[in-house]
Parts: structure tokens; sequence; C-alpha cells
């Protein structure tokens, strides 16, 4: 990132041909996806046993933070 050429408050994002950034960015929200989805795994296995765990992990987000007491929606 560089200053603005006018003087102005902000910075100017270069573009890159190759769009490492983009890619950095999309790699890191998959990772912290599949994080989540381990980590709610891991805590319904444990709260809930493993044949119910798989029962409810293939349900909605917001179900699966529902059973684990985590959010209301």
């Amino acid at each position: 990132m560089t200053p603005n050429e006018d003087g102005s408050s902000g910075h100017v994002i270069h573009w890159t041909r190759d769009r490492q950034s983009f890619k950095n960015a999309i790699i890191a929200v998959v990772f912290a996806g599949m994080y989540l989805e381990g980590l709610i795994f891991i805590s319904l296995q444990r709260r809930f046993g493993r044949d119910e765990a798989i029962k409810i992990d293939r349900k909605s987000y917001e179900d699966r933070l529902q059973k684990l007491g985590i959010a209301r929606f």
C-alpha cells in the first residue's frame, strides 16, 4: 500500500497481476472455516457423543451453535 498521490488521507492498494494478496486472503478464509468446522464438531462430540454429533453436524451453523448454547437466532 502506498499513500495517495494527491496527499489526501488513505492508501492505494497496488494491482498485482498474480493477485497474490487476494489468493492469500482466500486461503486465510478457507482455513478459518475449516478450523471452525473442526472446533464445532469436537465440541458437539464431547457434549453429545459421536453418533448424535454426526446428526447435528449436518445441520446449519445456526442449529449447531444453538445446540451448543453459544447463540440464539
